[in-house]
């Protein structure tokens, strides 16, 4: 913010913004049945209030896939796929969000596992 407001002082960040923001990953595809992935994402230190006191520290969360389909050596329909995400893959415990002017917090999701499959008509 380049002007302050209110009690807020001048040249502070946006509420809940982190400075930085970051998200990689690699995907793998061993064959043309396959597809695996795993990203990292990184969110820097944050504060929840425009004054800068109340700060939530920066943390990194990793996810992966593998993804299953088309021609395979299974016996499955090439029209069916299967696929399964991680998220929060190392079950990273901490705080995601913070509620803006508070102290108020919210954890991050625990580590959860998704599955789903897929039918091309």
């Amino acid at each position: 913010m380049v002007d302050g407001f209110d009690n807020n002082p001048e040249g502070s960040r946006l509420a809940d913004s982190p400075k930085w923001l970051m998200t990689g990953g690699i995907t793998y595809e061993p064959s043309n049945w396959v597809v695996t992935n795993i990203s990292a994402k990184y969110t820097s230190e944050r504060y929840t209030d425009y004054a800068e006191t109340n700060e939530m520290e920066g943390y990194t969360t990793v996810s992966a896939y593998i993804d299953i389909g088309g021609g395979n050596p299974f016996g499955m329909p090439e029209n069916v796929s299967l696929r399964l995400n991680v998220d929060n893959l190392f079950n990273k415990e901490v705080l995601s969000f913070g509620y803006i002017g508070s102290t108020f917090y919210r954890p991050l999701n625990p580590r959860n596992v998704q599955a789903s499959l897929t039918v091309a008509f």
